[in-house]
C-alpha cells in the first residue's frame, strides 16, 4: 500500500459501519458450501449481477466510472472466512 492510501485508513467496529457509505459490496471468503457460488473473476460476477455493484458495471466503467458511488470490498478472516450473516 502507498502512504497516501494508508493515510486514509479508518478502523471501525462493525461491518455495517464499514459499508455505511457504499452503494454495493463484494465479499471474498475462503469458505465453501452448497449455498455459496464461486466466480472465476470479479468481471464475471459483475456481468451476472450488474446492479449489485453499480460502480463496477460494464456501463459505468465504459463511461469512466460513476463518481457518485463507492463499492466496498469485504475480505473474510484468514482462518475462517466470512460468516453467513456477513
Amino acid at each position: 500500500c502507498s502512504a497516501a492510501m494508508l493515510d486514509q485508513l479508518v478502523i471501525v467496529d462493525t461491518l455495517q459501519e464499514a459499508l455505511a457509505d457504499t452503494t454495493g459490496s463484494v465479499g471474498f471468503t475462503r469458505r465453501e458450501g452448497a449455498t455459496r457460488e464461486t466466480w472465476a473473476s470479479i468481471s464475471h460476477l459483475i456481468s451476472q449481477f450488474p446492479r449489485s455493484v453499480p460502480s463496477m458495471s460494464a456501463e459505468s466503467l465504459s463511461q469512466g466510472g460513476d463518481q457518485g458511488t463507492m463499492t466496498g470490498l469485504v475480505f473474510g478472516r484468514e482462518e475462517a472466512g466470512l460468516t453467513e450473516a456477513e
